[in-house]
């Protein structure tokens, strides 16, 4: 007889008329052991398809485990799950340490562990602030350029969002360089701030897998009939700059809700 595994086992039938029962008997008896021993141990297996998950973002287990019926995870964090493909999202960076323990029918165990490195989202967050009175202004339409040309002329944008009620955009999967923020609202926009410092509307390059703030600033402004954007219009408060505590990029006074971020977040198409 063989079983799954390989290994041979010899039965021998003696059928005879004085020892016929007692053959029956004994391989009722031996049958169960030799199916029982026929048993593979188990190997524990699986994978993720993300390199470097964000905070936040789903993570499918994909569990390619051999000879095994039960599983239990440990996703490093304190957090377990039974399932056999399990769904998991972490509330933190850093490296996590998953260790798939997985048991055959007769509860031997082998384990697989894999390292996740999780990290920040790639976010800029810009903040659309009035110069003087640093009120947040609400429904202003953002325009990123790649370049400061490309912002004079108003061509090749990358991506537009508008800010809510706290005057604030969030743009995702943007590219690792410099953006030109083009800001213009029903009252406002930063036009005459750029001719004055062009730092007024350069992000610093965006780094990957982090959060970055950027405070546009914006200028109240007679967006008369008629007048398109990208036209000079007519400044209603005085020019007098006070460089000096204005900080370009700005730092976002809010907290780092990641969940609130992303869900807002406007993806680069």
């Amino acid at each position: 007889m063989l079983c799954k595994n390989g290994t041979q086992f010899d039965i021998l039938f003696e059928i005879t008329n004085s020892t016929y029962m007692k053959k029956i008997l004994y391989l009722v008896l031996l049958l169960p052991v030799v199916l029982f021993s026929c048993t593979k141990d188990p190997e524990a297996g699986f994978f993720i398809e993300l390199d470097k998950p964000k905070i936040g973002q789903e993570i499918f287990f994909h569990n390619t485990s051999q000879n095994a019926e039960t599983f239990e995870w440990d996703f490093g964090d304190g957090y377990m799950s039974t399932e056999k493909h399990p769904v998991y999202r972490y509330s933190l960076t850093g490296n996590y340490d998953v260790t798939l323990t997985s048991f055959n029918k007769k509860g031997v165990a082998d384990k697989a562990l894999l390292t996740i490195n999780v990290v920040e989202p790639s976010l800029l967050v810009v903040e659309v602030l009035e110069y003087w009175e640093e009120d947040p202004v609400e429904d202003a339409s953002v325009i990123l350029y790649k370049s400061l040309d490309d912002w004079n002329n108003q061509k090749n944008k990358i991506i537009e969002g508008f800010t809510d009620g706290d005057g604030i955009v969030v743009f995702s999967d943007l590219d690792p360089i410099v953006h030109f923020v083009d800001v213009w609202a029903e009252n406002h926009d930063n036009y005459l701030l750029k001719e004055e410092d062009v730092a007024f509307i350069m992000t610093q390059p965006i780094v990957p897998d982090k959060i970055q703030w950027f405070v546009a600033w914006v200028d109240v402004a007679d967006h008369g009939k008629g007048t398109a954007r990208g036209a000079r219009p007519m400044v209603i408060k005085k020019l007098e700059r006070k460089i000096a505590g204005k900080s370009y990029p700005g730092t976002y006074k809010g907290p780092k809700d990641y969940d609130y971020l992303l869900n807002k977040s406007v993806k680069k198409k």
